[in-house]
């Protein structure tokens, strides 16, 4: 599961060739950016085949910010949502604007409509969300990987960032100089894109709960940026290290060194998902190599070749591309015993993070396929989950 402001399409195309059940959870930007990659017969022949699953969200998850740059500057995880934002409103008005004729346009609104889940946000999100902002822990070396990042050259051990709780809201105590930290910011990410400040931060952090939540809830891998997935590691970390009383190295890098640069091509638009579709149609027939079996280098190696071969992805340079796998088998076990949901709630845990941990009781492996890209730090959100 992935979630950037514009998501990245290269990392859709390229779940779609490794994996045999990609899940790409959107909201208005991301659906926009799908349309812009993918022209919308060819996205209904993706849908209608089962290689993508598509499922829009008609709430956005968010950081409202009030008295901003004052002292009294605040800031509230939220859901929120707007008549526009509805799919029924959307999806007529991005085709129209591609598509041209009234009668093709509604045509394939309706194609497509059949095809995308309606997904809404549920409050125990949205609390979960705010008390991993008021974790101390979590917070601290969650901006300290933003930092390493993004502004790797800005002191950011002699600095501190400390959500307090006022009322419903809560306001930051922190000595980050961010006029200092954007000109390095700036270097690789234009000021009309993002600039970072404490509802940036906050924002990025909500939006790596509302990830994972949806890894959950599908029970699915998850495909993320560096940092997200920093963070995410992290959290799974804390929350199973909090529970069991155990130091346990819970993940492991694995790189296959023979991948090729589909996902850069596909960005630059010099190849399209209208070239992708055959190389995922031939992929079917081997995708029950990779079946419930962790990537292994001969395994993903044969099935990669198998795929690609005498296609224009052979003739591509050659990359890395990389897994963190979930090694804890049975790691919800040692944390709530056999028990489901019942018994993790009843250790104290929020109703979202119970959830998370009855989905590891039952078996849920949280791999994690990265993106090497410098991912940006905008509100906004897609998710890529894969099974």
């Amino acid at each position: 599961m992935q979630r950037t402001p514009a998501f990245d399409v290269g990392l859709l195309a390229e779940a779609l060739v490794f994996y045999g059940d990609v899940r790409l959870i959107a909201n208005r930007t991301v659906l926009g950016t799908l349309l812009d990659y993918c022209p919308p017969e060819v996205l209904a022949e993706f849908l209608e085949s089962g290689f993508l699953r598509l499922a829009y969200e008609e709430q956005d998850v968010a950081v409202m910010t009030t008295d901003t740059g004052t002292a009294k500057e605040a800031h509230e995880p939220i859901a929120w949502s707007i008549p526009e934002l509805q799919l029924h409103a959307l999806l007529p008005s991005q085709l129209a604007t591609r598509v041209g004729k009234s009668g093709k346009a509604r045509r394939l609104t309706n194609r497509l409509a059949r095809n995308i889940e309606l997904i809404h946000l549920p409050q125990s999100l949205i609390d979960a969300a705010r008390e991993d902002l008021l974790n101390p822990g979590y917070v601290e070396s969650s901006i300290q990987a933003l930092f390493d990042r993004f502004v790797p050259l800005y002191p950011r051990r002699l600095s501190y960032f400390r959500p307090i709780s006022v009322g419903a809201k809560m306001t930051i105590e922190t000595n980050i100089d961010f006029a200092k930290a954007n000109l390095e910011y700036h270097t690789h990410i234009p000021v009309s894109h993002s600039s970072l400040s404490a509802a940036q931060l906050l924002a990025y952090l909500v939006n790596v709960r509302a990830d994972l939540h949806f890894a959950a809830r599908y029970a699915s891998e998850m495909a993320v940026d560096e940092v997200s997935a920093l963070i995410q590691r992290d959290q799974l970390t804390q929350l199973l290290r909090q529970r069991s009383g155990h130091e346990m190295e819970r993940f492991q890098e694995f790189v296959y060194g023979d991948g090729r640069m589909i996902g850069e091509v596909i960005r630059s638009k010099e190849k399209t998902f209208v070239d992708l579709l055959p190389i995922v149609e031939r992929s079917r027939r081997f995708k029950g190599w990779l079946k419930d079996q962790p990537p292994g280098s001969d395994l993903v190696k044969a099935y990669f070749r198998e795929v690609t071969k005498d296609t224009w992805v052979d003739k591509l340079p050659v990359k890395g591309v990389r897994w963190f796998l979930f090694t804890a088998a049975g790691a919800g076990l040692d944390l709530a015993g056999t028990g489901g949901l019942g018994t993790a709630a009843g250790i104290g845990l929020s109703a979202i993070d119970a959830f998370v941990v009855d989905r590891l009781i039952s078996g849920w492996k949280p791999n994690q396929f990265v993106n090497r890209d410098l991912g940006s730090l905008a509100s906004g959100g897609s998710g890529v989950s894969k099974h």
